[in-house]
């Protein structure tokens, strides 16, 4: 399969990158700098005058290819750049979207694809964006703007939504929290919250969205989503600077009262113990009502032993199998403060 290969490839070229701050590209990732060291801000008029000058000429584009590699990441919703491609056919840009976006194997000319396809892509481009968005941060934000345009495409902006991470998974959030679809709803209760440190941008607003302690009122909710909320809660305890804190959300008591009545009937797991001691430590801090049952819960007969149990076993899905996390968590179980 030629794009799954290509997008491999593109992983194998940079498989730690995180690209996108909200549409601006990480300062010190040089796989993706420009070649002549344009500036971020100076790229919009560099975009539009490659356009300008090398569109015209017509495939195989090799002017302009090397014009963009000059440039660096484009953003083709960039006045500048917006108003050159606006006196250009569509079928034209879509064309060598495509042939940017899933044929070339530089980042840079993947990318431009991807920005040529907004408000271009049909439906036959669905599966081939969701396979580029698999690299999510390296084309999330372009790939999800993509097919939040394509009417009726919720479950594809799900599919890569669910498989994000860095900053491809905020942007997946932030387009979610705009539908007025259950499904989307129903993703965001459940999934959105995967532990990355970047979740703490979104989590105090989506628990507002969302409004969590009504959810967690509920009497019965199952494992799953008495874990995912916890999460969010526990991202909300140490944001500053990033996202809503927890200590500004208005039902925080009642949030944190409604968890721990679940979080009794749960076994011991390296995730439970992270989130029932990242909300203790915060309602001791608080002086919140709510410290004295998650300290009860976290010295219930058993859970200690259990969560050490699950650090040495190398086959626990949530454990990365790390020496140093291991011990710093059996360590945080043992100074477990009385």
């Amino acid at each position: 399969m030629p794009l799954l290969q290509h997008a491999l490839k593109l992983h194998q070229l940079n498989p730690n990158a995180s690209l996108f701050h909200w549409g601006e590209p990480v300062p010190g990732q040089a796989a993706f700098q420009s070649r002549r060291g344009v500036e971020h801000n100076e790229r919009g008029a560099a975009a539009a005058a490659a356009f300008a000058c090398h569109l015209a000429a017509g495939p195989p584009y090799s002017a302009l290819r090397e014009a963009i590699l000059d440039t660096g990441l484009i953003d083709a919703a960039d006045p500048q750049v917006a108003q050159v491609l606006a006196n250009v056919p569509s079928e034209q840009l879509r064309r060598l979207g495509c042939s940017w976006a899933y044929e070339a194997f530089e980042p840079e000319l993947v990318h431009a694809g991807l920005e040529l396809l907004r408000g271009r892509a049909t439906a036959r481009d669905v599966p081939n964006v969701q396979v580029l968005g698999l690299l999510s941060r390296l084309f999330g934000r372009a790939a999800l703007d993509i097919l939040a345009g394509l009417e009726g495409q919720l479950p594809a902006m799900l599919w890569p939504a669910d498989r994000s991470d860095s900053w491809g998974r905020v942007h997946a959030v932030h387009l979610l929290r705009r539908e007025r679809d259950h499904r989307a709803r129903a993703w965001l209760l459940r999934r959105a919250v995967n532990g990355d440190h970047l979740n703490q941008y979104f989590a105090g607003e989506l628990a507002e969205d969302l409004a969590i302690h009504s959810v967690l009122a509920t009497p019965a909710l199952d494992a799953e989503l008495v874990d995912h909320l916890g999460r969010m809660l526990r991202m909300m305890t140490n944001c500053q600077g990033m996202g809503r804190l927890l200590a500004d959300y208005v039902f925080a008591d009642t949030a944190l009262t409604e968890y721990a009545r679940h979080a009794a009937a749960l076994a011991p797991t390296i995730d439970r113990h992270i989130t029932l001691h990242a909300l203790r430590k915060w309602a001791l801090v608080h002086t919140s009502s709510t410290a004295a049952a998650l300290t009860t819960l976290l010295h219930r007969p058993g859970w200690e032993d259990g969560v050490r149990q699950r650090l040495l076993d190398p086959e626990e899905p949530w454990h990365p199998g790390g020496a140093w996390l291991a011990e710093q968590l059996s360590l945080d179980v043992a100074r477990l403060d009385p």
